[in-house]
């Protein structure tokens, strides 16, 4: 029975995963709502505001030691 601790002993499944998750987008854009007043990046944002993310391009990005 496979359960999530065989995964490391999967390296190959694991990449071709990986690699479909990372081409084939399901969600290609996420809409969610400031919970308070923040700065991101030098730019303020009331609370309230609906903030997107574009997970495509989350996608194309490669994070190491995650």
């Amino acid at each position: 029975m496979l359960d999530v601790y065989c995964r490391s002993q999967m390296p190959f499944t694991e990449a071709v995963i990986d690699e479909a998750l990372r081409i084939l987008t399901l969600l290609p854009l996420l809409v969610h709502k400031t919970l308070q007043d923040v700065e991101l990046g030098g730019h303020w944002i009331p609370k309230d505001t609906p903030v997107s993310l574009c997970t495509t391009v989350l996608s194309q990005i490669r994070l190491v030691n995650v």
